[in-house]
């Protein structure tokens, strides 16, 4: 049974720790070499597809909706990606750097990043693609579904829309089931929407008066999640990047997210206690900060290494701790300094 009011909040103070998990399951990867972290970033996509749904959904049926949501969102996603672009192409020690091949490489297809298409330059140029921004192919798809969705959520009628998610969630695994390249199934847009309408599902779902019992689809999705754990036995490496993940793992592991996001928004005893762990204060931390931390951290920490600034720490695990503290630091002081500013303006949309 779903809580109507808790339903209807505008915030949901355990998605701050949802939020926070998943980056610091991207943390563990990047800066301690936990190879499981990759996942972090399936959770922040069901996470993304659930509140923008939701969001959308409460809009009116308009264009000024659209508009406004979009404008809503460059607020929240701009200012940081190309300040953070600016300072990489503009302040970087480049007489240091220009000798690295990755650094170059970026330099001559900045393009790809400047107009949010870098997932398609790692597929088709991924021996070339720079390991300084090498993650930012997630932002990319965040942004090219933000782009097209809200024309779905608003202007369809919610019956329609389910259909459509459904329609499109199939595609994707079709596709995925069906693809021989991991590079595609891994950053690709219509490859990745279902972990996506996952969380869009999840949002129609419990929002709607769809004749649809929730424990259905738990019990379902749980049994899913249980062949997400024989999928991560099977592949032992626990890595993305094999043809087994890449036509079924993504599908097991969206849906294992989906799993557990949907728990927490159900009313009874173990999801009451579920939220008391999500909501603890170093989770909301690292999840208030989760975007600021995403964005800085690997290209901290590539520049770091690469222009031989941390020769004076000892070990791997020390240099991570370092990193860590410096991207915290960092991502705090940029939120209060810059996000925050371009945060308020979202009142006018």
């Amino acid at each position: 049974m779903v809580h109507s009011d808790y339903l209807s909040l505008k915030h949901y103070p355990h998605l701050d720790g949802l939020r926070g998990i998943a980056i610091i399951l991207v943390l563990l990867l990047h800066l301690f070499n936990v190879h499981l972290g990759w996942i972090g970033v399936d959770l922040f996509f069901v996470l993304s597809g659930f509140l923008i749904t939701r969001i959308l959904l409460e809009s009116e049926r308009s264009f000024k909706s659209y508009t406004n949501f979009l404008m809503r969102r460059v607020l929240r996603i701009f200012p940081l990606y190309y300040l953070t672009l600016f300072f990489f192409f503009l302040f970087f020690d480049q007489q240091i750097l220009i000798h690295i091949p990755d650094f170059q490489v970026l330099i001559n297809n900045q393009f790809y990043f400047w107009t949010y298409l870098q997932n398609f330059f790692f597929v088709y140029t991924p021996e070339k693609f720079p390991s300084f921004l090498n993650h930012y192919w997630s932002l990319a798809i965040e942004e090219q579904f933000y782009v097209f969705w809200p024309f779905f959520v608003i202007f369809l009628h919610q019956k329609v829309l389910l259909r459509c998610i459904c329609f499109f969630i199939f595609m994707a695994i079709l596709l995925k089931a069906t693809s021989t390249n991991i590079s595609a199934s891994y950053t690709l847009l219509p490859y990745r929407a279902d972990s996506l309408l996952y969380g869009a599902l999840i949002a129609l779902v419990l929002k709607s008066n769809f004749n649809i019992k929730i424990s259905y689809i738990i019990a379902g999705l749980i049994v899913l999640g249980i062949g997400f754990c024989a999928v991560l036995i099977v592949e032992r490496s626990y890595a993305h990047n094999t043809l087994l993940m890449a036509q079924y793992g993504f599908t097991i592991i969206d849906l294992f997210f989906a799993t557990f996001l949907l728990l927490t928004l159900v009313n009874h005893r173990i999801t009451s206690f579920i939220r008391k762990l999500l909501t603890n204060s170093l989770l909301r931390f690292f999840g208030k900060y989760s975007y600021g931390m995403y964005i800085i951290h690997w290209p901290l920490r590539q520049y770091l290494i690469e222009s031989g600034k941390l020769e004076f720490v000892s070990s791997d695990f020390f240099s991570g701790v370092l990193i860590l503290i410096l991207t915290t630091v960092l991502s705090v002081t940029i939120f209060y300094l810059v996000e925050q500013k371009f945060l308020q303006l979202k009142k006018y949309f």
